[in-house]
């Protein structure tokens, strides 16, 4: 049976979530970037819009405003840090700490009178957030005379002008782990021969987070200091739970920012004609208010889930005591997990790829620039959404002759081509919800349609249209819609294969020429009789052979355009590789090329490549034996398979 693509269903299908679509802006009124933020890391608001920090050069980026007791630094972040090693960091995203020797908190306050003894000589800064550094200063006061200390390690009575580190090397660590393990692999300048008071280490502007000084002889400092310029080339905004309302089906985000360049620290910024700003967004959705688990002690030191407010309250201790803060985790059951990063230009939208059906929402994007002084101004974020068309929906994939499988996983060889069924099942709850007419199931790979079933007991039915591509099916039945009046199980059977070792089988519901979202099909059990109650297929492969399962319709090639034989195909699958380089060449029997047909990147998944009988111009090749030769480039080797074609008129 073959199906053809209704064209007026495919032209429907991106706009079937026109009317019903509701719009919640942020980044305005009262759902301000500050009031929606958990972490803006390397970004503030300025005129109501999000933007990346600047850095004067002539400004201190250590030392801001105080809030409260504590130094924050020139972005309004308090410092943080104890005294001690990289262990103790705590690498709070934005927040910045100071780690290290006596008077490590005195290296940052400010004061430029009071000395810091350096003794065993070193000192540890985690600047909150990578900015773009070019120069760190430090220096003894410029008046006062040195104290010894209890044990006598220093001379008293000395100037302390004088008395300023002769030797001092500083480095920088690459990330946050590096830094934790005192692992430091830039060296951003060494001085074995001080000899002046102010020490200024220069270096070429670059994103640095974690710096570390040593001092290896004993000597005296004041401050220190550090110096950048140009804007924070990678920012961060995360938001904080946003409540929705109600369960609703997640549509896109679309962002709208502009790009800006300063060409210095006093001009205006100028408008770019071309947006250079690159924008990418993940996002978590979730069944309640927080997407953690909190928990305290017990008297059987076991825990006890609370909720975050109880927990708050707690005290935190290092050893399990009853009353005392336990371990706080994801919550897996109530809250996905944070979607794959995607992204977009401004006023582009973005699919939320997170379930629905969910009334709370998560948002975490970065802006980045790939120059210093262009930047990108975040002034708003709209989230598309719209009601439920079903009050819930579950499916479940399996083999077409193995529904209950053992273990209750589907498992099929790595590459082959099988028949799966997927089973889906809606639930009404009342008699408002629009129901739906069309389900769109994403596959691993290439995917033939081989039938579609309603009912209980289930029969085959004829559906409207369906539309095949790489990767996807798409099933339309405005004629047999399922609604709450005739809510029917349903079953796709299809033809597809596994290219990697576990694949997922997502799917929504949607309505052609209605309104409202599509809606994801949660995995669950949609029908008693199968057993997998899940959308994933595991693969099996004693030996993973990347080039398989090659498949060629016919060795003769008769190009003469009768409709036979006219071309020679070669079907194949790439198992286990995200990007190959594929070569597909035709040679004769002397090893010449005779034509190089694709030379290109390509990931797991089935293809086929096919040839015309014609050499590198346009004539046909003469009669006789030829070599089809395909080759693919992976890091672990370079695969290769041959096979002999027939060229015959």
């Amino acid at each position: 049976m073959t199906y053809k693509v209704a064209l007026a269903l495919l032209l429907l299908a991106p706009c079937f979530a026109e009317a019903q679509v509701e719009r919640l802006v942020l980044g305005t009124g009262d759902n301000g970037w500050e009031e929606l933020a958990e972490l803006m890391g390397g970004m503030w608001v300025v005129d109501g819009s999000l933007q990346p920090y600047e850095l004067d050069p002539a400004v201190n980026i250590a030392l801001g405003e105080k809030k409260g007791s504590s130094r924050a630094d020139v972005f309004g972040n308090p410092w943080g840090g104890e005294r001690g090693g990289t262990q103790n960091a705590r690498l709070i995203p934005g927040q910045p700490e100071v780690l290290g020797d006596n008077g490590f908190v005195y290296t940052i306050d400010g004061d430029t009178t009071r000395s810091v003894a350096i003794v065993s000589g070193y000192y540890y800064y985690n600047l909150g957030w990578e900015l773009p550094i070019n120069r760190i200063r430090f220096f003894s006061p410029a008046e006062g005379r040195t104290q010894t200390d209890d044990r006598k390690r220093i001379t008293p009575g000395l100037p302390l002008k004088n008395a300023y580190p002769k030797l001092y090397e500083v480095w920088a660590a690459i990330d946050g782990e590096r830094f934790k393990r005192g692992q430091f692999d830039l060296l951003l300048e060494q001085n074995l021969n001080q000899t002046t008071r102010i020490a200024n280490a220069r270096f070429p502007t670059q994103p640095l987070q974690f710096i570390f000084i040593s001092f290896p002889e004993l000597g005296v400092i004041a401050e220190v200091e550090f110096y950048g310029e140009g804007f924070v080339q990678k920012s961060q905004y995360l938001s904080k739970v946003i409540d929705i309302g109600e369960p609703v089906n997640f549509g896109r985000v679309i962002p709208y920012f502009n790009g800006f360049v300063k060409k210095s620290i006093d001009s205006e910024p100028e408008p770019l004609a071309e947006n250079p700003i690159s924008f990418s967004m993940e996002t978590q959705t979730g069944r309640d208010d927080t997407p953690q688990v909190y928990t305290i002690y017990t008297e059987l030191r076991t825990e006890r889930e609370v909720s975050f407010a109880e927990w708050d309250k707690a005290p935190y201790d290092d050893y399990v005591r009853p009353g005392a803060q336990g371990p706080e985790r994801p919550d897996v059951d109530n809250w996905s997990f944070w979607s794959v990063p995607q992204g977009a230009s401004a006023g582009e939208g973005i699919e939320i790829l997170s379930p629905d059906n969910r009334q709370y929402l998560k948002i975490n994007f970065t802006v980045a620039s790939e120059d210093l002084f262009t930047y990108g101004r975040m002034d708003s974020l709209v989230v598309e959404y719209s009601p439920l068309l079903v009050d819930a929906i579950v499916g479940e994939v399996a083999l077409q002759d193995e529904p209950q499988p053992r273990g209750r996983k589907t498992e099929v060889p790595l590459g082959e081509e099988r028949i799966f069924t997927f089973d889906v099942r809606a639930d009404f709850e009342s008699e408002t919800k629009s129901g739906f007419d069309a389900l769109r199931l994403q596959t691993p790979g290439r995917v033939q349609f081989i039938g579609l079933e309603m009912g209980d007991p289930l029969v085959a039915v004829e559906p409207d249209s369906i539309a095949e591509k790489r990767g996807e099916l798409i099933v339309y039945f405005p004629s047999n819609r399922i609604a709450a009046a005739d809510n029917r199980p349903l079953r796709l059977l299809f033809k597809t294969g596994v290219f990697s070792f576990n694949a997922l089988f997502q799917g929504e519901i949607f309505v052609v020429e209605g309104e409202g979202q599509p809606q994801s099909i949660d995995p669950g059990d949609a029908n008693a009789e199968v057993s997998t109650n899940s959308i994933e297929v595991l693969a099996l492969s004693e030996k993973l052979d990347v080039l398989s399962a090659l498949d060629v319709r016919s060795t003769v090639v008769t190009p003469n355009g009768d409709g036979r034989n006219d071309t020679f195909e070669l079907a194949y699958s790439l198992l286990g590789v995200q990007a190959s380089r594929v070569v597909f060449e035709i040679y004769d029997l002397r090893g010449r090329k005779v034509r190089t047909i694709s030379a290109d990147s390509r990931s797991e998944g089935r293809y086929v490549e096919e040839w015309d009988g014609r050499g590198e111009g346009t004539g046909l090749v003469a009669p006789g034996l030829y070599l089809a030769r395909l080759s693919v480039e992976t890091d672990a080797g370079d695969f290769t398979h041959t096979r002999t074609i027939a060229v015959a008129y």
